[in-house]
């Protein structure tokens, strides 16, 4: 049962990558994400749907168009790859660990894919996917960067709609309020419903408005943009530049902050910032490069979502001997 689910989230990821890769190449140049479909950019032969196969489509063809010859960037499948790993990785660290890696949330008493996924906890499955996607967004603004290419704002503007838009319907998607414990006259200014899963478990989840995790986004969201002021300090003068390098940057430590609460982008400033500074010191003027910002970044988050129950605690354990 557990390989089977290993596979089918593999599989999904790998797909999740595929659709990247389109918005990787299409968003910065202008295009619709929807037409037209799939082509050789050389020959501009229509990729055949048995070779638009995630990661299995380029094997076939040996990284070669079908009509033409044309060689194919590896990069495609190993963003399918990278994006099926990624969810393979979290699928085991976050999800079927009954979450584990969370702060200040207990974890599932009964964790394992029958426990979970069968019987589905809907609140640690939509972290479980509000982190995927956060990571996603980097992933793709990162290699947009690499490519010497802008984030378009409409990009920024629906990652940024998403999150708030998820914090203020679940409020169960941020593990740590903005204030903990988070104030009962707070959690009561909600306008829910409660449903229930009848087919599997029974297990209720409510969705409506409330403003206990807007609230997290909000204050998320400002913190993070601050930290993102810093951070972009770091990189002042490196070369070659991307147009918006420095906005591109802070915004996406303010979407950190949306998505994981202020407490989140604390935590990865605090590994972010010395990082950089030590990158930056430590590599040579002419290997500086600002393209790579959001890959440090990128990579920052993912590690700290490993380790961020252990993290979270060293920070309070400072904060405590300090005060």
């Amino acid at each position: 049962m557990q390989g089977f689910t290993s596979v089918w989230f593999f599989t999904l990821g790998a797909c999740m990558g595929s659709f990247l890769n389109v918005v990787i190449y299409r968003l910065p140049a202008g295009l619709k994400l929807g037409s037209p479909p799939s082509r050789c950019p050389v020959c501009e032969t229509r990729i055949e749907r048995r070779d638009n196969l995630p990661i299995i489509g380029w094997l076939r063809l040996r990284g070669r168009c079908r009509a033409c010859g044309t060689k194919i960037s590896p990069r495609y499948p190993l963003i399918e790859l990278l994006v099926g790993m990624l969810l393979l990785l979290f699928l085991h660290v976050e999800l079927l660990s009954g979450g584990k890696n969370l702060p200040y949330r207990e974890p599932n008493t009964y964790a394992g894919v029958v426990w979970i996924i069968w019987y589905t906890k809907w609140d640690l499955v939509g972290i479980y996917f509000f982190h995927l996607f956060l990571l996603c967004v980097l992933l793709a603004a990162t290699l947009m960067h690499v490519d010497g290419h802008a984030v378009p704002k409409r990009f920024w503007r629906f990652a940024f709609a998403v999150g708030l838009i998820g914090s203020t319907l679940f409020a169960t998607l941020h593990p740590i309020p903005f204030i903990a414990p988070r104030p009962q006259w707070l959690e009561q200014l909600r306008w829910s419903i409660t449903l229930t899963d009848k087919i599997f478990s029974g297990w209720p989840f409510r969705l409506g408005i409330g403003l206990d995790g807007l609230a997290d986004a909000v204050a998320g969201t400002l913190s993070g943009g601050a930290l993102g002021l810093v951070m972009a300090a770091c990189w002042k003068g490196t070369q070659p530049r991307v147009e918006s390098a420095d906005r591109d940057l802070v915004l996406a430590s303010a979407l950190v902050g949306q998505f994981l609460g202020w407490q989140g982008s604390v935590a990865l400033c605090f590994i972010g910032i010395p990082l950089q500074l030590a990158l930056r010191f430590a590599t040579p003027r002419r290997l500086q490069s600002a393209r790579w910002q959001l890959a440090v970044l990128a990579g920052t988050l993912t590690c700290l979502l490993l380790v961020w129950k252990p993290a979270h605690k060293f920070l309070v354990g400072i904060e405590n001997s300090i005060g």
